[in-house]
């Protein structure tokens, strides 16, 4: 384990490699590797902003692809292709709490006073029937101000075109969680901004802590014991930000130290752990 580099939670965490590119049901619309992300995967951002747009919308002429169940799916707020920036993703479960959703839209908030340019996709299947969900989805809504800098989805989604697509992935988890949501997003080379907690510490390089092998970003403390937690995710979202926008070199191996990881199951991998745990026998 330590001449590899491989924590034991990495592995017992693997996600099954249907959900990669190379057997997903769900085609990305340009797929990419180590050696042209640069080039492809830019293409499926400006698709995804296309989708997205006002004009689409208006006409229900959004790729019902994108979605597990179109005649299901509600979609508030747009995205304008015109803004050039990065655009972040999130997809949580509904619970407020336990998933720090009061955090995530504090910090999406933080992030629009500061006036940084960016750009939010939250997709939460059945997250309206959450009072506080919906509050804050009624209040962006009424504020023309955020109007194209942000889309909700109340629905499931199929999340590898929104992964190959998004810049970064936002999770604000305050307790343990055993989602390993975010490697899939590291496949497609979405970048994940993340507390310092359970799978997360041990999957989740930050790249101001190794430069060679970063993969993303971490807060300094756990989102449950600090108080002011929604500052805490915001200033390392804010730090990511700075990366992506001002160190584009720094911003490229951090995209291939995530695309570089597989944590697929496969039987060369149980083969190898197979061999560990027979030694400690």
């Amino acid at each position: 384990i330590i001449k590899t580099l491989e924590k034991s939670t990495c592995t017992l965490y693997g996600v099954e490699t249907s959900q990669y590119i190379e057997e997903n049901g769900y085609r990305i619309y340009n797929s990419f590797d180590n050696n042209n992300y640069r080039y492809e995967r830019v293409k499926n951002k400006h698709i995804l902003l296309k989708e997205f747009s006002s004009d689409r919308l208006k006409m229900d002429f959004t790729d019902g692809t994108l979605f597990k169940d179109s005649s299901n799916t509600k979609i508030y707020g747009y995205l304008d292709s015109f803004y050039d920036s990065p655009l972040l993703f999130a997809n949580p479960d509904s619970e407020t709490f336990g998933n720090g959703i009061d955090i995530l839209f504090n910090t999406i908030f933080k992030l629009f006073e500061r006036n940084k340019n960016i750009q939010v996709i939250i997709a939460i299947k059945n997250g309206l029937r959450n009072d506080y969900i919906k509050s804050v989805i009624k209040f962006l809504c009424d504020n023309n101000i955020f109007m194209g800098r942000w889309v909700y989805i109340d629905g499931e989604i199929n999340l590898p075109k929104f992964f190959s697509a998004s810049d970064m992935f936002l999770t604000t988890s305050r307790y343990f969680s055993d989602d390993a949501k975010h490697l899939i997003g590291m496949h497609y080379g979405c970048v994940p901004i993340v507390p310092s907690l359970g799978i997360y510490n041990d999957t989740v390089i930050d790249i101001l802590d190794n430069v060679a092998r970063g993969n993303g970003f971490k807060t300094g403390c756990s989102l449950l014991k600090e108080d002011e937690n929604s500052n805490v995710y915001a200033d390392t979202l804010t730090k990511a930000l700075e990366i992506y926008n001002n160190n584009h070199s720094s911003w490229n191996i951090i995209m291939k130290n995530c695309l570089k990881i597989n944590a697929g199951w496969s039987f060369k991998k149980l083969e190898k752990w197979y061999k560990i745990y027979q030694e400690v026998l």
